[in-house]
């Protein structure tokens, strides 16, 4: 092995492992994001019942619009995160790709083969979009639902 096949080998790991890290870094934000997603809802929820079940319409319609305002805006969030994981996916692909040429192996090309899911709805994008949006349609949904049976309860003088 030449001292210039050395260099671009070592130059070929280093960017290897560059975009590893760049990948996992991200790819861990976005299932951290998930998962505080999952708390902030569960608190949340709780907090919405509360309200209704003591009676405190108002408090249960600001709850509401805050689930809402949060589910809208960890969606965003996770576009922009899903937009650095891809970055780091496509430098991963390239590398990948000569991995399996230089091995003959051509199941090495890892990204290739599980760019398209293998079911309908499994994506984690897909998976990650219905939870943020069917959130934010029944958060939205208990604020109109709690500020009608306050309007109810004002209209009849209760």
């Amino acid at each position: 092995m030449t001292a210039d096949d050395e260099q671009k080998r070592v130059r070929d790991q280093a960017a290897l492992e560059h975009a590893w890290q760049w990948f996992a870094l991200h790819a861990r934000q976005r299932m951290q994001c998930v998962n505080f997603f999952l708390v902030a809802v569960a608190f949340l929820a709780a907090a919405f019942v509360t309200a209704l079940k003591d009676k405190h319409y108002a408090v249960a319609v600001g709850v509401g619009i805050l689930g809402t305002w949060l589910s809208w805006w960890f969606h965003r969030l996770d576009l922009r995160t899903k937009e650095l994981v891809e970055a780091g996916q496509a430098v991963l692909r390239h590398s990948q790709r000569r991995l399996a040429t230089q091995t003959g192996i051509e199941e090495l090309e890892i990204l290739k083969r599980v760019e398209r899911p293998g079911r309908c709805w499994t994506s984690y994008s897909d998976v990650i979009r219905v939870l943020h949006w069917t959130t934010l349609v029944a958060f939205l949904g208990g604020a109109v639902y709690a500020a009608g049976v306050r309007l109810c309860l004002v209209t009849l003088g209760g």
